[in-house]
């Protein structure tokens, strides 16, 4: 059964060619540094996942053990401020391969190393609450997250601080019940929940379902411009300009 294939469209790169016009001079040495490579804040090896079930022999007598893929196995390293899209097609295990990523499903084959990761938009999963406004969300996951022990009158110039950045953040009236807001604006306010927890990573599900190529672009940039590395799953990655495209299969 084939693997997972990772797609990378990068042109190849010069890096480590040597100039022969350029030659260092003899008795000088290169004192120039070599910039440090950035470690991955999320990288997986043979990440996949099977389930044991009951079927009956083909005799028609008794049962056996069968085993049915989730997904297939598959490599992935991401690095700070990349855009990842996992494609594929329908019921091949994309949302189950994001979850696995980001610790939310238990995969039983391969390993994950991450950095701290937070969930956006994961239907069924992680939504928003529909009579909810954007500022109520805010407000709550700040009083999740807010520390323990801290003094009482800095412990709200903190929030407070933090709850009015957070909605200026946002496009949109943070007065808007979850409910009235657009596909895009649902995933907006789901982006600023999660970077209140101040993660690595950001997972996003089905991000091209109900939003046109326009705001699929959009979305893409707002996952951009907060500077942390963002794993999609999509139909079609091309609106998104990822940095990698990775194919989810059974």
């Amino acid at each position: 059964m084939p693997s997972a294939e990772v797609l990378d469209d990068a042109a190849p790169s010069d890096e480590g060619r040597i100039d022969a016009d350029h030659e260092m001079p003899l008795g000088e040495e290169d004192e120039t540094e070599e910039p440090a490579v950035p470690a991955p804040v999320l990288a997986a090896r043979g990440l996949g996942h099977q389930t044991r079930g009951l079927g009956r022999q083909q005799s028609g007598l008794g049962r056996q053990t069968r085993r049915e893929t989730v997904f297939q196995p598959f490599d992935l390293e991401v690095f700070p401020g990349e855009l990842i899209v996992l494609t594929g097609a329908p019921g091949s295990g994309r949302t189950a391969a994001l979850l696995s990523l980001t610790g939310n499903f238990r995969h039983n084959q391969g390993v994950v190393e991450r950095a701290q990761t937070a969930l956006g938009l994961v239907r069924g999963v992680h939504e928003p609450e529909p009579m909810l406004t954007a500022r109520e969300h805010l407000d709550e996951r700040l009083r999740l997250l807010r520390p323990v022990g801290m003094p009482t009158r800095v412990r709200r110039e903190r929030h407070r601080a933090a709850l009015a950045e957070a909605e200026r953040r946002l496009p949109f009236d943070a007065t808007a019940k979850a409910r009235d807001l657009s596909p895009l604006d649902r995933h907006r306010l789901m982006i600023e929940l999660a970077r209140l927890a101040d993660p690595a990573v950001l997972a996003v599900d089905d991000a091209d379902v109900q939003l046109t190529l326009d705001e699929q672009r959009d979305l893409a940039d707002a996952l951009r411009a907060t500077r942390l590395a963002a794993v999609l799953t999509a139909r079609e990655a091309t609106a998104y300009a990822p940095d990698r495209i990775v194919e989810i299969t059974r």
